[in-house]
């Protein structure tokens, strides 16, 4: 699954937004705007919400989406975006957006965050606009730090609070786990453990072993400085990656603020038996979600 994939068909725009993984996430230090500098290594995965789009004559903006716990309303991120667009770009237009929801939310896998950047995408092809890739990515960055990165095919590296994005080769397809407990975690939260001293892990190594398709040199370099402050945040963290470990993957780590770990396999039939095993795992909220994701071909 590349950035977005933006379909025109005669009456619609469907638009597949992925989720993400971060390989390797560092925090730099903590800014005086209140967010944090981070350094961080992305890939798009094929686990993917859809987005349709159709246009309203009458000038208004709709949201429907078939999960119940997420707000269809003014302070949903889909929402925001084709708002934003439309007063910058397209005033005077409508749009009646319904969100199908596959990407697991509190979790780190910037299901948001992509379907803010699909609306961008989406409503710039439904209205004919032609805003261009600057414009897109300096509202993407107004919207949330996670946006941007969507606006860019393949792995990225994220640097800033997440706005300054650079696209990095990938050497190979890479083949993941996802496991998701029940529980979800706040990003917010998580940002307010961190504890003071810790110290600076370069994405280099992570980096590089993508680039040169050496799969298990990049399981040992996965690295995620958030992991310690979910694993304090919620009990079920730590045994659910000792037993995810125990299984056998390349390497395993939290992505994003979490609650989702991630299990790097060597190749698909891997990663399939992973999951398999995988299915079997609970935590004391319920049995997890497990999903077998690869990054594009």
């Amino acid at each position: 699954m590349p950035a977005p994939s933006v379909v025109r068909t005669a009456q619609a725009v469907q638009v597949w937004s992925p989720a993400k993984v971060n390989l390797h996430l560092e925090v730099l230090g903590k800014r005086a705007d209140g967010f944090h500098d981070l350094s961080t290594l992305i890939v798009p995965v094929s686990l993917h919400d859809t987005l349709e789009m159709r246009d309203d004559p009458a000038g208004g903006i709709s949201l429907e989406c078939d999960e119940p716990a997420l707000s269809s309303g003014p302070d949903n991120l889909v929402f925001r975006a084709a708002k934003m667009l439309r007063d910058a770009l397209a005033p005077g237009r409508g749009a009646r957006i319904r969100l199908m929801k596959r990407i697991p939310f509190e979790a780190g896998l910037g299901g948001g965050s992509g379907n803010a950047a699909a609306t961008l995408l989406g409503l710039e092809a439904l209205w004919g606009l032609r805003a261009g890739p600057g414009r897109l990515t300096e509202m993407a960055a107004a919207l949330g730090s996670d946006v941007p990165c969507f606006l860019t095919e393949g792995a990225t590296r994220c640097e800033g609070r997440g706005e300054r994005v650079t696209g990095v080769p990938s050497g190979t397809r890479l083949h993941m786990v996802v496991v998701k407990p029940r529980e979800g975690l706040s990003t917010r939260d998580i940002f307010s453990r961190l504890r003071p001293g810790y110290g600076c892990e370069s994405v280099e190594e992570a980096q590089g072993a993508l680039a040169a398709g050496d799969v298990r040199r990049l399981g040992r370099a996965l690295f995620n400085r958030l992991e310690e402050a979910a694993c304090d945040a919620l009990d079920c963290l730590a045994p659910l990656r000792a037993r995810m470990s125990a299984a056998g993957p390349v390497g395993v780590v939290l992505t994003g603020s979490g609650s989702a770990m991630v299990a790097l396999a060597d190749g698909a039939a891997h990663a399939a038996a992973l999951g398999r095993d995988y299915r079997g795992l609970s935590t004391p909220a319920g049995p997890v979600g497990v999903f077998v994701v690869s990054t594009p071909a």
